[in-house]
This record gives C-alpha cells, structure tokens and sequence, in this order.
C-alpha cells in the first residue's frame, strides 16, 4: 500500500515538474483565476485543457505559432487565457484580448479543431447532428450508428472559411487550409 502511495506521488511531482517547464516555455499556458489572476500552481496547464485528440494533432505546434505571434506583439507575458473548450464541434479559446497576429493564430486554430477528430486527432470525414462532433473514419462508426454514417459525411459543403485579419483592418476570407487533401474529399463531391 505504501509503495502505490509513493508511486502516485511521484507521478504526481512528474506532472508538476513537466508543466513547470512547459510554463517557462509558454508562459501564456498558466491557469490563474479568472477574477483574480492568481496563479493556480503546475498541477495542470491550459493544453491540458485541450481535448486528447486536438492535442495529438496539434497542440505543441499551437504553442509555437501562437508564442511567435505573441512575441511579435509584444504580450507574451501578458496574454491570458480564461477559458479552453469545446463548443458546436470546435475549439472555443476565450482570453482577455490579443493583438492582430496573436488574434490570427488563435482563429486559425479554431477553424483548424474541425479537420482533427476530439477523440483521437486523425483527420475528419464525419460530422454528427445535434450534438456537433468532427470524427475521423473510426470513431464515427463507434458512435454513429450504421444506418446515419452516410448522411454524416463531409462533403465541399462542409468545408469552413477562415477569417484572417489583415493589416488594413479588413477581414478577408482566406482558404489556407487544404480541407479537401486533408479529408480525403474528392474533387467532384
């Protein structure tokens, strides 16, 4: 019993020690409180709030976009998240405000979590009702039932617009994402 106890904190000051790291590393992945601002410790970071299979496909490269951006506009010990989730389907990052090239990385990455399935970070091919849910070939015939997956597949409809901003302060659409290579589209769908 007593060697489980030590095996469970040491595991635990593992955890600490890594996002000790990634925290001086990417100091924007801090979880403070939101009214406060007082840190909470290295027990988590806000990648850990990131879902599993967004993590795999993309997480350590969200870091490193988004640090250069920050770094090109001069907040990187200043930006904040308060909030990482879900929502309809795709990444939702709330913070307290970012300049232009930060607030383009972020939207980027947004429009990005519909090409990368929430469970595994494989590329998508389905797309549920009701509740949204972007899934990959495998985990689409886990939860959808046989019947529904043909009226879930993706299809040129499906493929999203992302909003970049440009340095004349005009939003323009801007389709820097292959979605048809990377969801297996054929040209004609």
């Amino acid at each position: 019993m007593m060697k489980k106890k030590m095996k469970i904190k040491n595991l635990i000051m593992t955890h600490k020690v890594k996002n000790f790291f990634l925290c001086l590393k990417y100091p924007f992945l801090k979880v403070r409180n939101v009214w406060t601002g007082k840190f909470a410790g290295y027990s988590g970071t806000y990648l850990d709030w990131l879902p599993n299979g967004w993590r795999k496909a993309f997480g350590e490269q969200f870091c490193k976009d988004l640090k250069k951006a920050l770094i090109k506009d001069k907040q990187l010990y200043k930006f904040r998240f308060c909030d990482i989730k879900e929502k309809y389907g795709w990444l939702r990052l709330s913070h307290f405000g970012a300049g232009k090239n930060a607030d383009y990385v972020l939207n980027r990455y947004e429009q990005l979590s519909r090409c990368y399935c929430i469970y595994c970070g494989e590329p998508v091919r389905y797309v549920t009702d009701g509740w949204i849910e972007y899934l990959c070939e495998d985990c689409a015939k886990e939860t959808i039932k046989p019947e529904y997956l043909d009226n879930c597949r993706l299809t040129k409809d499906d493929i999203p617009e992302i909003i970049r901003y440009e340095k004349d302060k005009e939003y323009k659409v801007d389709y820097d994402i292959d979605y048809e290579t990377l969801w297996g589209l054929d040209k004609n769908d």
